[in-house]
């Protein structure tokens, strides 16, 4: 009888064991699905606020000669400083994530669950070109 009280306490620890790294498993995927809606934010922002910002330049180009030059050195560097760090958080939950899913003993539950990797975070060459504002001021 005491090997069966035994055998059931062993099953119940086994169970709470799995719901213990099910819950953290769904969090980190939830992580990086975050992670990735807030890489879409600030480029929609960039879409909507550049050419605004190049208009505004436009009209005051004879005006400010000196103040164009500043604003297309600057290059809104915040928002792409924000982007950048957005991208690396992105990549930093994916790993964190890839990394669990792989590790004994939560990939028994991983694959028990379809828990899943994700890919990094990766641009081909031509999306990581500069904007051309000159281009932009000529339109």
């Amino acid at each position: 009888m005491s090997g069966l009280v035994v055998f059931f306490i062993v099953l119940a620890l086994f169970a709470v064991f799995d719901v213990f790294i099910f819950n953290q498993l769904v969090t980190l995927k939830h992580n990086v699905g975050k992670a990735w809606s807030n890489i879409d934010i600030l480029p929609k922002q960039r879409h909507d606020e550049l050419p605004k910002l190049i208009e505004t330049c436009k009209q005051y180009m004879q005006f400010e000669q000196e103040t164009l030059e500043k604003v297309m050195q600057a290059r809104i560097t915040g928002l792409e400083n924000a982007i950048a760090d957005r991208r690396e958080f992105y990549n930093d939950s994916v790993n964190v994530n890839n990394v669990r899913v792989e590790q004994s003993p939560d990939t028994v539950v991983a694959r028990l669950f379809g828990f899943r990797q994700f890919p990094l975070l990766r641009f081909a060459a031509e999306e990581k070109k500069d904007i051309d504002l000159k281009q932009l001021f000529n339109r």
